[in-house]
């Protein structure tokens, strides 16, 4: 039998998993639809089942929190649900999907600091060199992927920043903010579908608000078999399962181990790439995202010795 410490990483690796596939399968669904009604029918279908997850669980009591919870769920609701996934198919539209997944994992080079200012969780050593080796193995695969580039290293990584990576780089501080509110959350005493489920909820009010002056719902109509077969994966498996099975972990572990698998999403989102969507990548690509892994190694062995 599996304790909960490794329970908890199980669901993580799955999860990771999960929100790999979602990264190609957005890159589908924003070809027909643009990423303010995209985030807002994902969230809206993904509210809606966890809504009823926390109603079959709790009944009327589950959504009747107490009035201190409320501006946390609704901070979650707005930067972790909101933000992020405009950010995130924003990000989409314009880079390819495993890309977007490697500048995502910069996320626990924000996170691991902001956990010690916030939560005062120790550092050492290992631990910096652990993130610092994630963080290179991002920077190479950014620089493979620039036009203006090519190679591991370019001088001028920052001058060729364009749109689509300041989106990318916006997702990931959106999902460090999400793992420390998780965090908050936790030592206030919310469950994790509790706090998936509202914060879901209203994450997809803000969101269904915005696509009502900005996206474009016609389109829906429009949508082929294939479209709406990847939204509702990118709303069960990546929205609800994902972030409910992440919520757990965080819950168990500490933030910086919990948040330092993000990591490891680039070299998911390459398999699940090469095994459903038919991804070519180059081995120069593919060793930068095993050097994000190898980071991801090191801090969690790092931080299992604080």
């Amino acid at each position: 039998m599996l304790n909960n410490t490794q329970i908890a990483y199980l669901k993580i690796i799955i999860a990771m998993f999960f929100w790999g596939g979602a990264y190609h399968a957005a890159k589908f669904v924003v070809v027909d639809l643009d990423p303010y009604t995209s985030s807002a029918v994902r969230w809206g279908i993904a509210a809606i089942i966890l809504v009823c997850m926390l109603f079959k669980q709790k009944s009327f009591s589950g959504f009747m929190q107490p009035l201190r919870f409320w501006p946390l769920i609704i901070a979650i609701g707005f930067f972790a649900i909101c933000l992020y996934n405009l950010f995130f198919f924003a990000a989409e539209a314009i880079l390819p999907a495993n890309l977007v997944a490697i500048i995502i994992s910069f996320t626990p080079c924000i996170t691991v600091i902001f956990s010690r200012v916030f939560f005062k969780e120790p550092l050492n050593l290992l631990t910096i060199i652990g993130v610092l080796t994630a963080f290179l193995g991002a920077v190479f695969a950014i620089n493979l992927s620039q036009s203006g580039c090519g190679h591991i290293w370019c001088s001028n990584l920052l001058h060729n920043l364009n749109y689509g990576e300041l989106m990318a780089f916006m997702t990931a501080i959106g999902s460090a903010v999400y793992s420390l509110l998780l965090k908050k959350s936790a030592k206030m005493g919310m469950d994790g579908l509790t706090i998936t489920a509202l914060s879901s909820t209203v994450g997809a009010i803000f969101l269904i608000i915005i696509a009502a002056f900005k996206g474009n719902y016609l389109a829906l109509f429009s949508l082929s078999l294939h479209t709406w077969w990847l939204m509702l994966y990118l709303a069960v498996f990546a929205s609800v399962i994902g972030y409910k099975w992440y919520s757990d972990g965080v819950k168990e572990l500490k933030v910086s181990q919990a948040v330092i698998f993000i990591n490891t999403i680039p070299l998911a989102s390459i398999i699940v790439g090469i095994l459903f969507f038919n991804t070519q990548v180059g081995m120069l690509f593919f060793l930068s995202a095993i050097m994000v892994v190898i980071g991801v190694i090191i801090t969690n062995y790092s931080l299992t010795r604080v």
